[in-house]
This record gives C-alpha cells, sequence and structure tokens, in this order.
C-alpha cells in the first residue's frame, strides 16, 4: 500500500512538473537551496519545508501583531492540515473536558494530544486532565509560530507524534525600547487587552508582559477570564547569552452544558486552571558552532468545580490534578561544512501529576504518576548544489515504559529555480503520562507510536505563484481512545490514515492577492472512523496604501464528532472579513482592525449539543510607541 501511494504521489509530481518546465526553464539556471526553507520574512504566512526537510508553515510579524486572534489555535488554523473548532469566542465552553478541537493531519485530540509545544527552544507541557490546553497559549507576546506537520520525535522527543508547535517571543534586535498596547472589544461582550514593554541597552535585554481576556459566550454559562503575564531578562557578552523567562496564566471556565440538557448546573464542569513555566538558558554561539544549554520548569493545577453522579444522580464535588515537568536540554550545533548543520543532544525530562476525584465515597480515587525520560540523539543535515539530505536518531529510556528507537530521514531535489520535491520518514513516541495526567487502567496501557511517510513540491513560478501539494500516510499502534462502553482509556491497534493538503496563492499584483489551500484525510477502516475536508478561499485587497481588506470563506465536511467518532455532523461553509488601517497619530504607529467572522450566522456543531457561537465581530486598536 505504502509503495502505491510513492509511485502515484511521484507520478503526479512528475507530470505537474513537465506541464510547467518549459514556462519555467527560461529563468535562472542558479538553484538557491534556502529559499525553500521556513525563513525569517516579516508580515506574511511562509509554507515550505524546514530544516529537516519537513513540512511546516511559519507565522510571523503583522499576522500574528494585528487582527482580533487571540489564542494560539485562531493563528494556526490559517494552515492547510490543520482542524480547529471552538463553540466560545476565546475557545472555552465546548463541552466536558474539550475546550477547544484542535487536530493536526487528523491526530491530537482527546484523550492524548501529541502536539509539543516549543518555547524559545525549551518543552512547555500544558495538557492536564485528558485535553491539551491550547487555548492558554494567548499571543500576546508571540514574535514567530512555526507549526511542525507529522512525527518530529528525533529533535524534540517524547510526545511530538502528531506535530509541533514551535514559538519565539519578542525580543529587540537593536538598541532602545518599543512599547505595544493592544485593545479589542467584541459581541457577547468579548475583551481582550494586554501591555508589551520591550527594551535593550547594550548587553541586557528586558520584555515584561501582561493581558486580559474575557467573553460571556454566545450562550448561558459559557463564560471564560484569563489572566496572563510573561517576564524575560536577557544578557550578551561576546559569544555568550544569559536569559530567564517566567510565564504564569489563570483561566476560569464556565460549560454551558449540551443545548438538550433539561437542567444544568452553573458549576457543573466549571474549571479554574493555574499554570506556571519558567526557564534559565545559557548559550554560545560564533561561527563555527552553538552550544545551549537550557533548564526549565512547568507546573500547574486544573480544579473541576462540580460533576454529575449518575450512580448518586445529584452534583458532587468535581475532580482536581496537578503536574509539575522539569528538565534539563543540552544541544551542540556544528557547521563543519558550507551548507551542513550538525546537532548532537541530551534531553532529561521529569513528568509527575496528582489526580483526586473527590467522590465523597468508597470509590474515591487519588493517583499519583510520574515518569523519568532520558533522551540522546544525533542530527545530520547536508545542502549539495541541488540536493539536500536530512537524517536524525533519538535513543529514548523511560523507567516505566522502556526503551525506544526513533529515526527520521528526508531527502529534497530542486531540479528547477523554484521548484524542488522532498520525502521524508519521521516517526514519533508518546508514552501515556508526558504531558497527560491518566488514571484509570493505566498501568495496562502502551506507548503510542506513528510513523509519517509523507512526499510533496514547492514550486514559484511566474515569480507570482507558489504551489505546494504534500501527500502522507500515518501508520500508528497503540493510539489511546476512549472505551464508548466502559469509558476507559485503551489502546487501539493499528491505525491508517491518508491525507493530501495543497495551497496555491497568487500575486496579481503588489495590492491584490488571491489564494486557496484545503486538505482531505481519509482514515480508510483501521482507524477511529473519521474523515473530513477542509479549506479556504481568500482574496486581500490594498485599496491604498494603509488599508486593506480579506475576504475569506471556510468549508469543512465529512466531519464527526469529537467524543462520538460514529456520529456524523453537517457540513458547513462560512464567509469572514478582515480590515486593517495602518496610520500614524501623534507619530505614533498605529493599527485599527476590524474582524468579522462567519457573517451569516452559521451555527454548526463541533460536538453534539454544542454549537458553534455564530456571528462574531470584533474591532480594536494596537499602538507601538
Amino acid at each position: 500500500m505504502i509503495k502505491k501511494v510513492f509511485l502515484t504521489s511521484f507520478v503526479l509530481l512528475f507530470l505537474i512538473l513537465n506541464l510547467f518546465a518549459e514556462f519555467i526553464a527560461a529563468e535562472e539556471e542558479k538553484v538557491d537551496i534556502g529559499k525553500i526553507y521556513v525563513e525569517e520574512k516579516k508580515d506574511e504566512i511562509v509554507n515550505g519545508l524546514n530544516k529537516s526537510i519537513q513540512t511546516s508553515t511559519s507565522f510571523q510579524g503583522d499576522i500574528i501583531e494585528a487582527g482580533s486572534k487571540v489564542i494560539l489555535p485562531e493563528l494556526l488554523k490559517d494552515s492547510s492540515g490543520v482542524y480547529f473548532n471552538k463553540s466560545g469566542i476565546i475557545g472555552f465552553g465546548a463541552g466536558t473536558s474539550v475546550p477547544s478541537v484542535f487536530k493536526i493531519r487528523g491526530l491530537g485530540e482527546l484523550p492524548n494530544p501529541g502536539i509539543l509545544v516549543v518555547v524559545d527552544d525549551r518543552p512547555q507541557y500544558i495538557g492536564i486532565y485528558k485535553h491539551p490546553l491550547f487555548d492558554t497559549l494567548a499571543l500576546d507576546n508571540v514574535d514567530s509560530v512555526e507549526i511542525i506537520k507529522g512525527p518530529s520525535g528525533v529533535e524534540l522527543g517524547n510526545q511530538a507524534t502528531a506535530g509541533a508547535i514551535k514559538i519565539n517571543t519578542r525580543k529587540l534586535e537593536k538598541q532602545g525600547y518599543k512599547i505595544i498596547l493592544n485593545t479589542m472589544a467584541g459581541n457577547y461582550y468579548t475583551q481582550d487587552y494586554f501591555l508589551n514593554t520591550l527594551a535593550k541597552l547594550n548587553g541586557l535585554d528586558i520584555s515584561l508582559s501582561g493581558g486580559y481576556k474575557q467573553t460571556d459566550g454566545s450562550r448561558p454559562n459559557s463564560d471564560s477570564y484569563q489572566q496572563n503575564y510573561s517576564g524575560h531578562l536577557g544578557y550578551e557578552i561576546a559569544d555568550f547569552y544569559f536569559a530567564v523567562n517566567g510565564n504564569y496564566s489563570y483561566i476560569r471556565a464556565f460549560n454551558p452544558g449540551p443545548t438538550y440538557a433539561i437542567s444544568w448546573d452553573r458549576e457543573q464542569e466549571a474549571l479554574q486552571t493555574l499554570q506556571r513555566s519558567g526557564d534559565m538558558k545559557v548559550k554560545f554561539e560564533n561561527n563555527d558552532t552553538k552550544l545551549q544549554i537550557i533548564a526549565f520548569t512547568d507546573s500547574g493545577h486544573n480544579n473541576f468545580l462540580k460533576t454529575y453522579n449518575t450512580f448518586l444522580k445529584k452534583l458532587i464535588d468535581g475532580s482536581y490534578n496537578r503536574y509539575q515537568n522539569y528538565g534539563v536540554r543540552l544541544l551542540n550545533e556544528w557547521y563543519i561544512f558550507p551548507g551542513n548543520i550538525t546537532k548532537i543532544g541530551f534531553d532529561w525530562q521529569y513528568y509527575g501529576g496528582y489526580f483526586d476525584n473527590r467522590v465523597p465515597t468508597a470509590a474515591r480515587k487519588i493517583e499519583e504518576r510520574y515518569e523519568d525520560d532520558y533522551a540522546p540523539y544525533f542530527s545530520f543535515s547536508q545542502d549539495i548544489g541541488i540536493f539536500g539530505i536530512y537524517a536524525g536518531l533519538r535513543y529514548g529510556i523511560n523507567n516505566k515504559w522502556g526503551q525506544e528507537i526513533i529515526p527520521q530521514f528526508g531527502f529534497k531535489i530542486s531540479l528547477l529555480k523554484d521548484f524542488t520535491m522532498h520525502i521524508n520518514l519521521s516517526k514519533g513516541y508518546k508514552t501515556p503520562a508526558m504531558g497527560t495526567v491518566i488514571w484509570a487502567t493505566y498501568d495496562e496501557l502502551k506507548p503510542e507510536n506513528f510513523w509519517q511517510y509523507e512526499i510533496g513540491i514547492t514550486n514559484k513560478f511566474f515569480d507570482m505563484v507558489d504551489f505546494n501539494l504534500t501527500v502522507y500516510q500515518i501508520e500508528g499502534n497503540n493510539l489511546l481512545q476512549t472505551d464508548p462502553v466502559d469509558k476507559k482509556l485503551k489502546n487501539t491497534g493499528f491505525i491508517l490514515i491518508k491525507g493530501i493538503e495543497t495551497g496555491l496563492e497568487t500575486k496579481i499584483s503588489d495590492r491584490f492577492t488571491i489564494g486557496v489551500n484545503s486538505s482531505y484525510i481519509d482514515p480508510r477502516e483501521k482507524t477511529a472512523r473519521f474523515a473530513y475536508l477542509i479549506g479556504k478561499v481568500y482574496s486581500g485587497i490594498t485599496l491604498f496604501n494603509n488599508f486593506s481588506i480579506k475576504l475569506e470563506t471556510e468549508f469543512a465536511r465529512d466531519r464527526f464528532d469529537a467524543d462520538k467518532r460514529q456520529l456524523k455532523l453537517e457540513e458547513y461553509a462560512i464567509f469572514n472579513t478582515y480590515l486593517n488601517y495602518d496610520t500614524n497619530i501623534f507619530n505614533l504607529n498605529t493599527k485599527f482592525y476590524l474582524d468579522i467572522e462567519n457573517m451569516f450566522d452559521r451555527k454548526y456543531q463541533i460536538k453534539l449539543g454544542y454549537p458553534a457561537s455564530g456571528f462574531i465581530i470584533k474591532g480594536g486598536m494596537v499602538l507601538k510607541i
């Protein structure tokens, strides 16, 4: 089956190549391999390959700073192959343990996300009580985001099975200071405020940020509140850089219950979440090598206020769980030859969790678990003329689950200018407790393993059309799912998912852009019985130098309930409009924006009984000093 997929893909690629060869042949013969990397570009979304020759998308500049996107999933949904939906503006109130539905190529939802978040080169574990709290990742202090699609186990390790999200926080590169102030308001009494201050003086750089968000939600008892604070202190002397970072988030959110519920108490499934994280970093870098040591820690708790006990037939105290994660990452990176990057690293991580279901009977269950995870790894990438190769290997050792070898391989070839073909083979490995507190049938579970086979092309022709196409197949074992009969977590055995992603964007002029991206996931007969087609058609126009409009249509079909995967949901299409206006007020860079989402009030469902919010309008201002 794999051979058929690869053979068909190669035939398709060469047909496309022949179709455009006569047009591209007129371009320069010189090949610039670096153009297919996710580069440091500003104010745009870049689709391409990262240095591991793996499909990725990066977001930078005004793509993040402007507009009313306030949490990370709202930004990442603009990448093909990423599925995100919610029933509230900020994402809470979507159902029991489901703040939002977030998947990469069909993987990543309940109960074990397998999507690793990496902030400034170190992992941040934000998953507690069986789901990833991506809604806690505010965009207040984010400079750039890269989403890697597919297993990334060699360099990122345990948990990066569905993919990884790499975040870089804001820092000044030049001497001086910068203040960013954002205020936003919308319907359902939605508000977002944040203040970010950055300064750099000689070798010292500092940043402090704080944000507050709230919404009443589209239904009674769907309100939520969020506070985020972060701080950074760095000092550079000669080739050394020293830094300390800290973050704090607090969330209080209420669950409206399903629409078919006869009665629903305000505190039923309501939650309070607290998360803290911090790290210390030492980095040495010159022209030939980079050495980096990071010591980090995460801790937090999740408190569900009330839950309904079917045996007692009444509300009782909910569950409480907490976690603590800390570790050390050591990376040595060399540039031995031109176009070469060689890495040797070692990771150690401890993950511990505590769970208390607070049932006031003999059935009360208190669990405390922990894992120690050790892993040396090695990777090598080399560009030679029109060719590029990547190879890596990680050897994972876990005190509870044993040992695991994790390889990755990639190859690319640029036959013509701006036309690149690539293949990639990657493996992901996920132990049951890393990133997720699991209490029921814990000892009977097995680690998850995923292999992804990927082939694709990246092309730019006529200096105005960007095109990308990726075909992939994911084979996995032991995916965790909740048994619909006894509600216990169990391993599925073998699964198989096939998919295709494509995107096309045309810049007709400096002022007018149109594009489309879509993805289709076909799980065949050996998986969780879900499939879907998602996509987006958009156009953007700059009417004059500082005023722009973007029109967008999102569509989805062949969707299944977030919890009941046999239950098919209706297809939908929604229409969005985004307006931005840049100006100077008292010599200050000022941006005004107005976002209108789901203009025709389509209340589709992501889960039975939990409709989306429908029409949403949000507007605000970003002030830069």
